[in-house]
This record gives C-alpha cells, sequence and structure tokens, in this order.
C-alpha cells in the first residue's frame, strides 16, 4: 500500500507534503524469493517536472546562443576573410557570446542566479549587441584606418575596442570585482563554459569526463576562428585548437573546483591569452593571425599539453564524487 498522502504521477509518487515544493518520490520494488514484490526504498528527486523542463530550456538557449549565434557569425567571418576586409572584431565578440546564452537563458526563465545581479546582466547583454553589431558592419561596411603605431584596423575594430573597455569600466565600477580593462570578454566565456556547463556535463559524466566533454566542445566552438582568423584553412588547426582546449581546461577546471570561485579561471584565461604577446615581444593583432598549423605539429602540441596540464586529472577535485 502507498502511505498516507501520496499520489502516483507516472513513474513517480508524490508526497502530499512536499506537493508544494515539487519534490518528487521514486519507488523501488525487488521481486521477493516467493514471486511477491516487496517496496524496498523511497528516495528524494531534486527537482519536479517543472524544474527539469525549465532546465531544459536553459541549456536550450544557451547552445543555441554560445554555439548557434557563433557558427552564424562564423558564416560571416568565412565572407570577410574571402573578401579581405580587415575581420579582427569577430574574436573578440565570440568571446561574449558563451555568458550572453547563460544570462539569456535565466532571463527568459526566470531564474535567479545568486552570483551577479540582474542590472548585470543587461549591461553585459547590450555590450555583446554592439560587439555583433561591430562585426557585422566590420564585413557590411568595411572602414580602414591607421593607428598610431602604423596598423591597419577597421574602424568597426577601434569601436569594438571602445565598446570592451567601457563595458569593462562599466562592470568594474557597478560591480567592483573587476580586475583588468579586457577583463568581460574572459568573463564571456568562463561564465558559460566553466560557471554553467562544466557542472551539468560533470553531473552527467563524471568529474573528469565531465571536463573532458566540456574541452571538446569549447575547441569546436572555435572551428571558424580556426580557419579564417587564427591559423589559415585546415584541420590540422582545428585538431590543434581541440588538443590545446581539452588540456588547458582540465587546468582552468581544477582551478574553479578548487577555488570554487569563477573569477579564479577569468583572470587565468587573461593571462592565458596574453601569453601569445609576452613570448612574441609586441602587443600586435599579427601575433594571433596566420600562425602556421600543420599535423606533424599535432602530436607536439598533444605532448606538450599532456606534460603541462594532463596531470591536474589526478588531482583530489577530480577523485570527489559527482554534485
Amino acid at each position: 500500500m502507498k502511505p498516507s498522502g501520496h499520489v502516483e504521477i507516472g513513474i513517480f509518487t508524490v508526497c502530499g507534503d512536499c506537493a508544494e515544493s515539487g519534490i518528487l518520490y521514486k519507488e523501488l520494488s525487488n521481486k521477493a524469493a516467493g514471486g511477491a514484490e516487496t517496496k524496498e526504498r523511497r528516495f528524494c528527486i531534486m527537482a519536479d517536472y517543472h524544474e527539469r523542463n525549465k532546465i531544459k530550456k536553459q541549456l536550450i538557449i544557451f547552445l543555441l546562443m554560445a554555439y548557434g549565434v557563433t557558427y552564424l557569425m562564423g558564416i560571416l567571418l568565412w565572407y570577410g576573410s574571402a573578401i579581405a576586409v580587415e575581420i579582427s572584431v569577430f574574436p573578440g565578440a565570440q568571446m561574449f557570446y558563451p555568458a550572453a546564452g547563460v544570462m539569456l537563458a535565466y532571463l527568459l526563465t526566470k531564474w535567479e542566479d545568486s552570483l551577479l545581479p540582474r542590472w548585470f546582466y543587461l549591461c553585459f547583454l547590450l555590450i555583446t549587441l554592439l560587439m555583433m553589431l561591430f562585426s557585422i558592419l566590420s564585413v557590411a561596411m568595411p572602414s580602414r584606418i591607421t593607428n598610431a603605431d602604423g596598423m591597419e584596423m577597421s574602424l568597426w575594430t577601434v569601436f569594438s575596442r571602445y565598446a570592451a573597455a567601457g563595458g569593462s569600466i562599466l562592470c568594474w565600477i557597478t560591480l567592483l570585482t573587476a580586475f583588468f580593462i579586457n577583463f568581460i570578454a574572459f568573463f564571456g566565456e568562463e561564465y558559460g563554459w566553466r560557471y554553467y556547463l562544466q557542472p551539468i556535463l560533470q553531473k552527467r559524466f563524471g568529474m573528469r569526463g565531465g571536463v573532458l566533454i566540456l574541452g571538446a566542445v569549447w575547441g569546436v566552438y572555435h572551428i571558424f576562428l580556426d580557419f579564417f582568423y587564427y591559423m589559415p584553412r585546415g584541420l590540422a588547426a582545428v585538431a590543434m585548437q581541440i588538443i590545446a582546449c581539452v588540456f588547458v581546461s582540465i587546468f582552468f577546471a581544477w582551478a574553479y573546483m578548487k577555488t570554487g570561485n569563477i573569477w579564479v579561471p577569468v583572470i587565468l584565461h587573461f593571462l592565458n591569452n596574453h601569453l601569445s604577446w609576452v613570448m612574441a615581444g609586441r602587443y600586435s593583432q599579427s601575433v594571433l593571425e596566420n600562425r602556421q598549423a600543420v599535423w606533424a605539429m599535432v602530436p607536439e602540441t598533444l605532448i606538450v599539453n599532456g606534460a603541462v596540464f594532463g596531470f591536474f586529472l589526478l588531482s583530489k577535485e577530480f577523485r570527489k564524487r559527482n554534485c
């Protein structure tokens, strides 16, 4: 017999006392020796149907923004590359899309975020829209100017840098947690990948498996930049990007799990991206453009990244039980 106050909904038995909070109970049964069914135990499931549907909607919205918008803009990036216009707005703009996806998902499903206030969302989304607009205009209405260093860039690239700097300053003033003038772009990726998607994948595929899958997802997300911006066209560039993202993702995930603070991987991402300029000895966009990528470099990329970051998978943070 079912306990009093319980009703069945499909395979679930809902406790009447907990119906308002949406807590569900699932009934397990085993076959007894004589063939009769005996109820073994009941346990709580953390979310009701409405909560699960909301989480699914959030994930769909996030993926549409992080991948859908990125790939749509990637088609425009390809076209800009084909007609040889200045396209350096695109990589900076793309860094905003993952966090914008999370924010849109939370806003549209009326989900409360304990990390950031709603007005921060609106500010960030406004900057994201501006970055997208400047990306589109850089191809639709190409315009070139020369800066003080003699480096050619489009007017829209200049506008995008002012927008990113202005957005960073505004968020720094209001949030009081910003640390560099361009932090907002790096927050754009880490809030989407590490803060939002990493726990979901780890819950589904395990602490290590979830992070490895996240790294591959993060790498594929860069595919248009690999073909048309960072490096010449070629699958070798994509393979190297995915390998690097998988291993860097291990390190960023370890730092996030170790500290529980999303700003730590944001800072690490900032430092990682600026390492290229430090090693090149000059701060120029040309450092990131038209680098070489051949299949002979793929094993080297795998060995170097594995040696530097792979051992973090053995840390105690990755041995913990799933959330």
